[in-house]
């Protein structure tokens, strides 16, 4: 029942994109691209069989790390490209090819994770009990994050106090020039601050049970989110600690039903649907339209089809526009005298909208996949990211599933609209990927110096699931 409750769901929410592209986003929104779009019922029905087959794959509910990535690319991003990509005009005739290889490489994750559960860590670590198992996680953590913590602090307070402003909307850009990195740096401090260190530090605030602990863990993890606002006014920094609390009530309060796939494509399709009324009744574009069907939905799936249009006609990246890459393998000749390469996002703003000063972000499935490789680059870069799920699953089983969730969370937040690579060095993806399994020897070795009797190990309820 629960599978047909998805399909159907997302059924809904393909159609009901297909009508805001064709009704609301080539209407009023044709200089971001959305032109030439159509209504027609045959590709309406063609979009429904490519997301029903995912959908039959897709989990049904976020019960693992790996569940939480992929229902969050499902719902955000692929979704809306297919109903995007096959209802926009397609001048060479290649987006039916496009959208049926997008769903076959977002399928290989899927089926990668169903296939890749068990525990290849070994036995010996299934001899400690829980409580063994979060002593371990705890000790060695906490005072890791701790430290990297409060070093990013004062680094940040000693290079941007002076210009920490908690400025309105209509100083925001202004802010966030003043508080722009200099150096790479200072690039990464402020990014694993926000998406790594503060939501961990709030993270087991929310989890501790000691009241002491709990008000310094949750004060540390806001009083981050509040200093990064006041450096760059990133409206990230508001929306993170805010999308952690209600996930932690979720888990909470059991409310399960939050959790399951069907019910967030329902609560898509109710913001998309109340947010072309609000446009219907005010007659033009407003803030909220803007934000939802724009920003959240069709910036998101265009990308698909105009870095395909751009990197097929003037060539793949083969991946060189990574960094590193370029040192193994050649860059392609059509893009070295680029004065944007190699970054992907301000050569679409300049070649396709003839702004270059625009930076069209898109997924990685886009960035990493279109257009370093065109078709193959898509089933690549799909299987890397099967991979590194079966991997991240394995070594975060029997974690508190709570706590692992909110730790990865702000990295599956922003895989919806950056590269793969990118987001793995730079918003903590190899970082949450060393730690674990480090962590993981360590409890394992553990394990094998101290055996525990079979009947102590629990039945491990509320970790994080296997399958």
């Amino acid at each position: 029942m629960a599978r047909i409750s998805l399909l159907v769901m997302s059924a809904v929410y393909t159609t009901i994109i297909f009508f805001v592209n064709r009704y609301y986003l080539s209407e009023e929104l044709p200089r971001f691209g959305f032109f030439d779009s159509y209504w027609s019922w045959d590709a309406v029905v063609f979009a429904i069989l490519l997301v029903s087959a995912v959908a039959m794959l897709v989990p049904l509910t976020i019960s693992r790390v790996s569940s939480m990535f992929l229902v969050s690319m499902y719902v955000v991003v692929f979704i809306p490209t297919i109903a995007v990509t096959l209802s926009s005009h397609d001048k060479n005739g290649h987006y039916v090819y496009l959208a049926c290889v997008f769903t076959i490489s977002f399928m290989i994750p899927c089926i990668l994770t169903l296939l890749g559960t068990a525990d290849a860590s070994g036995k010996s670590a299934e001899k400690l009990p829980d409580n063994a198992v979060d002593q371990e996680f705890s000790s060695f953590f906490d005072s890791i994050i701790i430290v990297l913590w409060a070093s990013s602090a004062v680094i940040l307070l000693a290079r941007y106090g002076n210009l920490i402003s908690f400025v309105g909307i209509e100083d925001t850009y202004a802010q966030r020039s003043a508080g722009a990195a200099q150096t790479t740096f200072d690039g990464y401090v402020q990014t694993y601050f926000l998406a790594v260190f503060s939501p961990y530090m709030l993270a087991r605030g929310l989890m501790s049970s000691a009241s002491m602990y709990r008000v310094i863990w949750l004060g540390a993890g806001f009083a981050g989110f509040i200093i990064m606002y006041g450096i760059n006014a990133q409206k990230v920094a508001l929306a993170l600690p805010a999308i952690l609390v209600a996930f932690y009530l979720v888990e909470r309060f059991r409310l399960d039903f939050l959790r399951r796939t069907s019910f967030l494509i329902g609560l898509a399709c109710l913001l998309a649907g109340a947010a072309y009324a609000n446009y219907l009744a005010a007659g033009d574009g407003t803030a909220i339209d803007a934000v939802i069907l724009h920003r959240a939905i069709g910036a998101v799936a265009i990308t698909l089809p105009q870095y395909f249009d751009l990197f097929s006609e003037n060539g793949y990246t083969w991946w060189t526009h990574v960094k590193g890459v370029s040192s193994i393998i050649a860059e392609p000749p059509g893009w070295t005298s680029d004065p944007r390469w190699p970054e992907l996002g301000y050569m679409v703003g300049d070649h396709v909208y003839g702004d270059p000063l625009h930076n069209v972000n898109a997924n990685f499935f886009v960035s990493d996949g279109v257009a370093a490789g065109g078709y193959i680059g898509m089933i690549v870069i799909g299987s890397i990211y099967g991979a590194w799920l079966v991997v991240i699953d394995r070594l975060s089983m029997r974690l508190d599933r709570t706590l692992v969730l909110l730790m990865l969370m702000p990295l599956a937040i922003t895989q919806t609209n950056g590269p793969f690579f990118t987001t793995m060095l730079s918003f903590g993806g190899i970082f949450w990927t060393v730690l674990l399994y480090v962590w993981r020897r360590r409890l394992s070795a553990k394990a094998a110096r101290l055996p525990v009797p079979a009947h102590a190990v629990s039945d491990g309820a509320g970790r994080t699931e296997a399958g």
